[in-house]
């Protein structure tokens, strides 16, 4: 997600700000220093995820229901159309 961020400098985004807020965009100085950084609503719910998916809790919860055998990551798949 961060990869795909928009560099943009600071007076373009002052001129014509509505233009710019997609995504993920970080504002730079004359100097090139990043000095803001906007996330649009799916940028923020896609970072959420991320973070959720590393967690220590959600991992676990992932260990033991693939330990049940109850359902496979290929039905899961199947399923959701992946």
């Amino acid at each position: 997600m961060l990869l795909r961020e928009e560099v943009v400098p600071l007076s373009s985004f002052v001129a014509h700000p509505s233009k710019h807020l997609k995504g993920v965009v970080r504002l730079v100085d004359k100097k090139s220093r990043s000095v803001g950084l906007f996330l649009d609503a799916r940028a923020i719910e896609e970072l959420l995820e991320n973070i959720e998916a590393l967690s220590p809790a959600f991992v676990s919860s992932l260990k033991r229901s693939r330990a049940s055998g109850r359902t496979s990551s290929k039905t899961l798949e199947r399923r959701l159309g992946l």
